[in-house]
C-alpha cells in the first residue's frame, strides 16, 4: 500500500496543472490530517516551503495578500 497515494494523485497534480509545482508555499493549520505522520514525512522531504499556522486564523488572509 502507497501512503502518499492520495498526495502524490491530487496535490502534485494540481499543483502540476496550476503552473506552480516548483516555486509556491504550502500554508497547513493545527488540523490533525496536517500533523500526521505520513503528512509530515511526505512535506518534509517535498515541500520547501511550509507555513504553519494556528487552526482558523484569521491573519491568512492578511498574510497571502500582502505576498
Amino acid at each position: 500500500m502507497d501512503l502518499f497515494k492520495y498526495i502524490k494523485n491530487n496535490f502534485i497534480v494540481s499543483a502540476e496543472t496550476m503552473g506552480f509545482l516548483n516555486d509556491f508555499k504550502l500554508y497547513v493549520d493545527n488540523d490533525s490530517k496536517h500533523n500526521s505522520y505520513v503528512a509530515k514525512s511526505w512535506l518534509l522531504y517535498n515541500c520547501s516551503k511550509v507555513l504553519q499556522t494556528p487552526s482558523q486564523s484569521l491573519d491568512i488572509c492578511n498574510k497571502t495578500c500582502l505576498e
